[in-house]
């Protein structure tokens, strides 16, 4: 953001997280959940878009797609290796962790946050 300050917070070490396990902080009031899938780390704000519920505490798993035949009909169903979702507890609306877009319906998004690793330690801009 031109012209804008963005300030980094501490938010823990890297060794603690886990592959899929949320680690929850508080940053300046907002609770944030930061998730490391594939060594990557992502930082959301711990709210859905829909109806405010704690979305970090849902589940983190690859997205189910189903298989089509050339008629269209459903031929079984398999995990893609490379769409991670979070499902949130509250309404079962499911969202992209790289891109925080709901896959049911676009119009609601993650708030997503810039995480950042430095020398064994994640930080997050606000």
């Amino acid at each position: 953001m031109e012209g804008q300050f963005r300030m980094e917070h501490l938010v823990c070490e890297r060794s603690r997280l886990v592959e899929r396990k949320p680690v929850f902080v508080n940053v300046e009031g907002m609770d944030v959940g930061v998730v490391l899938i594939k060594d990557q780390v992502h930082a959301v704000e711990n709210s859905c878009p829909h109806a405010e519920g704690p979305v970090c505490l849902g589940d983190v798993s690859n997205r189910v797609r189903m298989k089509l035949d050339e008629n269209k009909l459903n031929r079984g169903e398999y995990a893609s290796p490379d769409e991670v979702n979070i499902v949130c507890p509250w309404h079962g609306l499911e969202f992209d962790i790289a891109s925080g877009v709901c896959t049911a319906d676009s119009r609601f998004k993650l708030h997503k946050l810039a995480a950042i690793e430095r020398d064994g330690k994640i930080y997050i801009s606000l």
